[in-house]
């Protein structure tokens, strides 16, 4: 993967998003297909094993496997199902989460999906759910929590199953 030549960030986060990144990539098999959703520098790409196909959506087209859309403006690309979606700090960013984690669905079925609780509204940040509020939130949309675990001093990350939507709700 290259990066664009003209990037010159520092993050003072990327210590935190490289730990994130390493425990969301334990939840992937080898020889897989992942789609993640605000995949920003391809991080989670170098983590992958075997031979997986790797393709990143965000608001920057940053490498080569990034596709430039918008999440905010409904633009969701048309994509063949992966066997995984990757979603990593990007929901906190999201201005309608529950509408994104059901348009999400087309994807996969199945998500690992990290979040941070701040009741600051730090960094431009979109959705300010707690955890209790975000896990109803995930099944409410057709998101079965199979595992959650805390991932550094505020991420938490979660490994789901799609199952169907319980339209009673």
């Amino acid at each position: 993967m290259k990066l664009n030549k003209k990037l010159k960030i520092k993050w003072p986060w990327k210590v935190a998003w490289t730990e994130r990144t390493k425990q969301a990539a334990k939840f992937i098999p080898a020889d897989t297909s992942v789609i993640d959703l605000g995949g920003g520098l391809g991080e989670f790409y170098k983590y992958l094993k075997g031979k997986s196909y790797y393709l990143a959506l965000d608001q920057k087209e940053w490498t080569e496997f990034t596709v430039k859309c918008d999440f905010n403006k409904d633009e969701l690309p048309a994509y063949p199902p992966f066997q995984f979606i990757v979603c990593l700090g990007t929901l906190e960013y999201i201005e309608n989460p529950e509408k994104f984690l059901n348009d999400i669905r087309k994807y996969s079925d199945k998500l690992v999906i990290t979040y941070r609780e701040n009741s600051n509204g730090g960094m431009d940040r979109k959705s300010n759910l707690n955890y209790e509020e975000l896990e109803k939130l995930l099944e409410k949309n057709g998101w079965e929590i199979l595992t959650k675990k805390r991932v550094n001093k505020g991420d938490r990350l979660y490994y789901c199953n799609k199952i169907e939507i319980n339209e009673t709700n």
